[in-house]
């Protein structure tokens, strides 16, 4: 027993974790179990369902379509995000960012917009590569001309005043 180092107990360090440090944790893990089982809540009835789950159903090139409205277009970076139902086979009704496989589908919608949407699988990632929008874009920003809406607004890039569209 002589060769035992000796304990120093007068230092800051705990060795039980706080009990802040524990419910982030239990939420944290909480999350994301709930997120990767597809979890959703079931509009009839009220009770928890399980939905498909995405990791078993992400088949490079297999193809999805649902409805949305569009909520913002994220030109530069090619993605939009739409509030889309439940798409069949592959996740729950949300609000959520999607890769554009072409920028010409900015000019087919505008924020508001409600209408049909295609995904595709690519590289492991649904990509919206079709949408057919049942409003046309009533207002646009003079300086931005990507920048539609079908509500009177400002830019969301430059601030502007969005001008109404003349007609065709």
């Amino acid at each position: 027993m002589d060769n035992l180092p000796e304990l120093d107990f007068s230092s800051d360090w705990n060795p039980i974790p706080s009990l802040a440090y524990i419910c982030r944790s239990m939420i944290k893990t909480i999350i994301a179990n709930l997120l990767l089982l597809g979890f959703s809540q079931s509009a009839a009835g009220n009770h928890l369902h399980h939905t498909v789950n995405l990791r078993d159903s992400i088949v490079e090139g297999k193809v999805y379509q649902g409805k949305a409205t569009v909520k913002k277009k994220l030109f530069a970076e090619k993605k939009m995000i739409i509030k889309h139902e439940r798409i069949e086979g592959l996740m729950p009704a949300m609000t959520m960012a999607f890769p554009v496989a072409d920028t010409l589908i900015f000019d087919r919608c505008a924020i508001g917009s409600k209408g049909l949407f295609t995904l595709q699988i690519e590289k492991g990632f649904p990509v919206i590569v079709d949408a057919q929008f049942d409003k046309p874009p009533k207002y646009v920003c003079p300086m931005h001309p990507h920048e539609l809406s079908n509500s009177r607004g400002s830019c969301p890039i430059c601030g502007m005043p969005l001008e109404k569209l003349s007609e065709p």
